[in-house]
């Protein structure tokens, strides 16, 4: 396995990379023409995937352990110890994953009309874009690219996505190419583009279903910690609402959420964003791949944020 870490700002010269003989520093190569060359992910990915690779890879940032809490050393031992699975992730932000209907709703809260964008290049991809306004399984919540996946996962995964961004911003209007490609307005913010690519891991596994790939979700002990009890409650009703065929589950899971959201976020926030905060049409979508989560064992020093139910990047 090899874990390649991409650079970030404030990183010094010749950081330590930790003890696990799979980290591996990474620097992206120059950007080029086309559509991938325009998410700085998918380049790297793109020129990782070309080159020989071990059985399991992935593009992680070095600050991989602030986001997530979790040691890279440990996060590395926790993929090892669990072999056979063609992708590993994790999600950052499990606070979300009982809030939101999936993903895409996610971004909504700090982007309104993301999802309105996002379905117009999606459609443009020839891709269904209702998958992204309906309620799946929090096992499909994953943060970004923080993943490791067999060469053939990524080779079939990069294709799909090249493909997305080919066919996505070619079939769509100068101005609305123009506006997914432009640069962020705030250091460290992501463009709308690269909020889309972060997504489309998600609508990649409910999508694709020739190859049943066999997929494994890390639960991050620092997140899970700090996760409070209505938070643990909404997700798990949530999921046992997406695995029900009984429709009522499902409106009972948004009843509760809305009134969460009335109790901790206020009337006002919670009406300034009701266009935001839910589907018009709220459907399900079960993965057709199996997804095995994953509680891994706490860390003595670990430290999360507080959870919080807006959005994250």
């Amino acid at each position: 396995m090899a874990l390649y870490l991409a650079p970030v700002a404030g990183n010094a010269p010749g950081q330590s990379l930790g003890r696990h003989p799979a980290l591996r520093p990474f620097t992206a190569p120059r950007a080029k023409a086309g559509a991938a060359g325009r998410v700085a992910v998918v380049l790297g990915l793109n020129h990782l995937a070309s080159k020989p690779q071990p059985a399991l890879w992935g593009l992680v940032p070095a600050d991989f352990e602030a986001r997530t809490g979790l040691a890279l050393d440990d996060f590395a031992d926790a993929i090892v110890q669990r072999p056979g699975f063609d992708l590993y992730v994790v999600s950052a932000h499990p606070s979300l994953e009982g809030v939101h209907p999936n993903p895409w709703a996610a971004v909504e809260v700090s982007h309104p009309g993301f999802r309105a964008v996002a379905g117009k290049l999606l459609d443009a991809a020839g891709l269904p874009s209702r998958l992204i306004d309906a309620a799946v399984p929090s096992s499909l919540f994953a943060t970004g690219h923080l993943m490791v996946a067999t060469q053939a996962f990524w080779q079939a995964y990069l294709e799909f996505v090249n493909g997305v961004l080919e066919r996505g911003l070619a079939g769509v209007d100068p101005q609305l190419a123009q506006a997914l490609t432009a640069p962020a307005t705030q250091p460290g913010q992501m463009t709308v583009l690269e909020l889309i690519v972060a997504r489309l891991a998600s609508l990649f596994l409910m999508a694709a279903r020739r190859t049943p790939w066999k997929v494994c979700k890390l639960r991050l002990p620092a997140q899970e910690a700090a996760l409070p009890p209505h938070f643990r409650t909404l997700r798990a009703l949530k999921d046992a609402a997406v695995a029900s065929p009984d429709n009522s589950l499902l409106e009972c899971w948004l009843a509760y959420r809305n009134l969460f959201l009335l109790h901790t976020q206020g009337v006002d926030w919670v009406q300034a964003r009701a266009a935001q905060l839910s589907p018009a049409r709220l459907g399900r979508v079960v993965p057709p791949h199996p997804i095995e989560v994953v509680q891994l064992a706490p860390a003595v020093s670990a430290t999360p944020g507080a959870p919080s139910p807006a959005s994250g990047q």
